[in-house]
């Protein structure tokens, strides 16, 4: 039985149908599968991922981990009317292509009380501190302190408010 109301696998879905109607073939994932962070999807690899028009092809298909259905299917090998092995599994594992980490830049500001250069857990952040950003001796962004002494700099697109400000650099 198929799905979570029926006291199922939760990633339902995973089938081929002849005609749009009716199951031709069960469990047509082949075993690699990854997570799409920030998404609730998991996508696997499976022969015949798009119903009638997809017989003896390859791809892969979409699930929500939310309720684990289907949510669609890509095929990545198409059947041109030669033997494709559209069943063989030749896909293999999957990566995601995933945009880099932002550089970021900052910390907190504290009063160092014993002048130690060390952040000790009873020295108290300082608010209100302006940060430069200085590039070839140019302020290339300015960012002030928040209430708890934090500032950062970053390349990540949204992330502008007083404390947190947003740069384009070129390397």
């Amino acid at each position: 039985m198929d799905g979570p109301s029926n006291n199922g696998e939760f990633f339902w879905g995973d089938y081929f149908t002849d005609d749009g109607t009716s199951v031709g073939h069960e469990e047509v994932s082949l075993g690699s599968a990854i997570v799409y962070p920030g998404t609730d999807q998991v996508i696997n690899v499976t022969y015949d991922p798009i119903g009638p028009n997809g017989f003896q092809t390859q791809g892969v298909q979409r699930y929500s981990s939310i309720s684990g259905s289907q949510i669609n299917g890509y095929r990545l090998v198409a059947n041109n009317g030669v033997n494709t092995f559209g069943k063989a599994a030749g896909l293999g594992d999957l990566e995601l292509l995933c945009n880099p980490a932002p550089i970021e830049i900052g910390n907190r500001v504290w009063f160092d009380s014993d002048k130690d250069g060390i952040q000790d857990p009873n020295e108290m952040a300082i608010a209100g501190v302006t940060v430069q950003l200085i590039k070839n001796g140019n302020v290339i962004a300015t960012a002030v302190t928040n209430s708890s002494g934090n500032y950062y700099f970053s390349n990540a697109a949204g992330t502008s408010t007083s404390s947190i400000v947003q740069y384009h650099s070129t390397y």
